[in-house]
């Protein structure tokens, strides 16, 4: 019988733990764990246990060759090594910001332009990423394409996941790194100065109107990841972001086109 390892973790006040027999599988989700900000501890006690392992010739359905599991409960049985981590991934950031103390996660890209920290809230298929993208490339410093992270003094912390872009709205995703794109990569919290509700639409121009606090204050909480955290810690956290920043609201058309009418209108 081969021995099970196992590894802790502990990331925004949870302790999370990879169990796999294989040496090469728990290599490589080591490395995706610790894009997530999981860093590995000494302790026991285990809040969200993960299992990846290679399923036996009597146990394969289809071409599933592959199982991820989640306190013992089947996430995804996978094709290869690839879609096995990138289920895991996947899972695991979710359970990382639902848990997370300390930092509020809320869906949404953020950038930072000459020292102006612009968060971007959506969830999935808003268009976030390809703005993110184009700001990227117009030569903005990265903070996270698909989680904001606010801390209680309302600022903003990098958390640099690769970015997830597609070709079009209806193909898969790929995963590019801000370092491929040229750009820089933030390393310290900002302030958030503007917070941009937008969303793609064909032909749409840039036309930005003024949101109120109160407006802000709840788009912020709509794109909030707070399943297991009272209200009483979450509203204060949005509150602070909102006072001091700029909220704005416009369709957009092209990424490229509405990142350089943001850019001209904060320089």
């Amino acid at each position: 019988m081969v021995d099970e390892r196992r590894t802790h973790f502990r990331a925004y006040g949870t302790s999370f733990a990879i169990l796999t027999t294989d040496d090469e599988l728990m290599a490589a989700a080591q490395s995706r764990a610790h894009v997530l900000g999981w860093r590995e501890s000494s302790g026991d006690a285990t809040e969200v246990p993960y299992a990846l392992r290679r399923i036996t010739p009597a146990e394969c359905r289809d071409s599933a060759a592959y199982q991820l599991t989640c306190d013992d409960d089947l996430v995804r049985s996978a094709g290869d090594v690839e879609e096995l981590l990138e289920a895991f991934e996947d899972h695991a950031k979710i359970q990382t910001a639902a848990r997370a103390s300390g930092v509020l996660f809320v869906h949404a890209g953020v950038v930072a332009w000459q020292g102006f920290g612009i968060l971007i809230p959506g969830r999935s298929r808003a268009g976030k990423s390809t703005l993110v993208h184009a700001l990227l490339r117009a030569g903005a410093e990265y903070y996270s394409d698909e989680f904001a992270l606010l801390d209680t003094d309302g600022r903003v912390h990098p958390y640099p996941l690769p970015l997830s872009l597609r070709a079009d709205r209806s193909a898969p995703s790929r995963r590019i790194h801000a370092e491929a794109l040229g750009a820089a990569t933030a390393r310290s919290a900002t302030f958030v100065d503007f917070i941009l509700a937008t969303q793609y639409r064909p032909r749409a121009r840039w036309r930005p109107q003024p949101l109120s606090k109160g407006e802000a204050f709840l788009f912020l909480m709509a794109n909030t990841v707070a399943a297991r955290q009272p209200p009483a810690r979450t509203m204060p956290i949005l509150r602070q972001t909102v006072l001091r920043a700029t909220a704005l609201r416009s369709w957009r058309g092209e990424a490229q086109a509405a990142a350089r009418q943001l850019i001209a209108s904060m320089s």
